[in-house]
């Protein structure tokens, strides 16, 4: 694929529960952080998708769009709050998206929408997706949900252990061996699906929603119901022309992708007024590490 006149197809993957201590140990994302400005120490607004997709998409957090829990979507101010697709929808672009859920990752300004979870269906379906892109004869924005790590959370954390079972937090390391897994499962299929793109037209952005926790502390299996730092520490990776090579172990958010975007972009806000800011400042040099803002309504307790 290559991009029309001057303007950069953008493609957005999340890495659904993916560590950035573990991001870097896998075998292509690992190289691929080499080859593009890292951000180490990326903090969510919340440690559920819905929580963080909600603030990385409009760069406000949930206390001020309205989606401040799990199904806080109904509260959502989409009156006042404008999404990142959709400045991208009115640029001219084609805007095509998946999630696993319809209610983690808001609908609006995507000319096309997909929602599956099924891991068996995920290959044939974003084969699809790219078709579509190659169809539409527009420059693109595409976001990808690479949730097989949530997958296999569910199946073999979730529906096996309940949130008091000291069982589960007597054996971390064999928590963190099977996480590993999971992880390696991940950096295949992202490797896979951008061997479809030509990367030298695009803005890649790989980041994940939230983190996940071993067990290291009871009462968190994994994620979304307690506020520590392994499930709300994240990562966010971008490639492409404006971002050197570049790595940062300070302290940002979730929220600041979605301004990074749009300065590189040279998009100016109409919405309401972000919480988050470029990162391109940290990138040059120019500021140090931010204050980040995080709650959680756990759907356990």
């Amino acid at each position: 694929m290559t991009s029309l006149g001057e303007k950069k197809n953008v493609i957005l993957i999340t890495a659904d529960a993916l560590r950035p201590d573990v991001a870097v140990q896998l075998p292509f994302l690992g190289n691929l952080i080499k080859k593009g400005s890292f951000f180490s120490n990326v903090i969510s607004y919340q440690n559920n998708s819905t929580g963080a997709f909600y603030s990385i998409f409009s760069g406000i957090s949930g206390n001020r769009n309205g989606v401040s829990s799990y199904f806080g979507i109904f509260d959502f101010k989409k009156d006042k709050t404008k999404l990142l697709t959709e400045y991208f929808k009115e640029r001219g672009y084609f805007t095509i998206g998946h999630s696993m859920s319809d209610i983690i990752l808001p609908k609006y300004g995507f000319d096309s929408y997909y929602n599956e979870l099924d891991e068996n269906n995920i290959p044939e379906l974003y084969d699809g997706m790219v078709n579509e892109i190659k169809k539409s004869n527009k420059n693109f924005f595409v976001h990808f949900h690479v949730a097989v790590i949530h997958s296999r959370i569910i199946e073999n954390v979730a529906k096996k252990f309940k949130y008091n079972d000291k069982k589960y937090y007597e054996q971390v390391e064999k928590n963190k061996k099977n996480y590993f897994k999971y992880a390696l499962e991940s950096d295949e299929r992202i490797k896979n699906l951008l061997k479809n793109f030509d990367l030298d037209h695009c803005i890649l952005v790989i980041f994940s929603d939230h983190g996940t926790s071993y067990g290291e502390h009871f009462g968190e299996r994994f994620y979304g119901s307690l506020c520590y730092n392994d499930s709300l520490k994240t990562f966010a990776l971008f490639c492409g022309n404006g971002f050197p090579v570049f790595k940062s172990d300070l302290l940002v958010r979730g929220i600041d992708i979605m301004p990074t975007l749009m300065e590189v972009m040279d998009i100016k806000n109409s919405g309401m007024e972000l919480d988050g800011k470029s990162l391109m400042p940290v990138i040059k040099g120019s500021e140090e590490e931010r204050t980040a803002f995080s709650e959680i309504a756990p759907l356990e307790y």
